[in-house]
């Protein structure tokens, strides 16, 4: 049991992959937020994303969970460490 953002779960829910519980805490209203730096000490690459947030290009990428690189083709990057004895 998790919460999930409804415009991202509702094709799973339509084809019953996914159920919704009814509790006295759902549906809740959520926010999102993003905590950087203060200007001073943060990146231009850091300064370029919070102004493209700000944008209706971000809240449609957002909202639309098929766009963008489809979960079975990201790949993280894989970080080894080797400790010796």
């Amino acid at each position: 049991m998790a919460p999930a953002p409804a415009h991202l779960v509702s094709p799973r829910v339509r084809r019953e992959e996914l159920r919704i519980l009814e509790t006295p805490a759902t549906p809740s209203d959520a926010t999102w937020h993003a905590v950087v730096l203060p200007p001073g000490v943060r990146s231009p690459a850091t300064d370029a994303f919070l102004y493209f947030l700000r944008t209706p290009a971000a809240t449609r990428i957002m909202r639309a969970p098929g766009a963008g690189v489809p979960p079975s083709r990201f790949r993280p990057p894989v970080y080894v460490t080797l400790w010796g004895a």
